[in-house]
């Protein structure tokens, strides 16, 4: 089996399943965003992690969908890269505010 052959067979499903991730994330995200209204710590790095993770599956999944189009190639790796670039942000903010209230927690 080619290569091609292989992306083509996967392509749909690897986008739902990253499609399904993203959708998840984001109603942790939502979540968390709500709950971190009352300055709740732990939920603010939550739902930057969450958002995060959200946004790099959304873009995973439009990097595999471009192969696809016909049109609008050059709008989507821009969107791609966009959405890559806020996912990897929220989830080192996200990922440093964890650090900083578990060693806070542990003083």
């Amino acid at each position: 089996m080619q290569i091609h052959e292989l992306i083509d067979t996967i392509a749909v499903p690897l986008m739902l399943t990253f499609g399904a991730i993203a959708l998840v994330a984001a109603i942790g995200g939502i979540i968390g965003f709500v709950i971190a209204t009352g300055k709740n710590l732990k939920a603010a790095y939550l739902w930057r992690i969450s958002g995060g993770i959200s946004y790099l599956s959304l873009a995973v999944s439009g990097a595999v969908a471009v192969g696809y189009l016909s049109e609008g190639r050059t709008t989507t790796q821009i969107l791609v890269v966009a959405f890559m670039l806020l996912g990897i942000w929220l989830l080192n903010t996200g990922l440093r505010l964890r650090a900083k209230v578990m060693s806070e927690s542990r003083n």
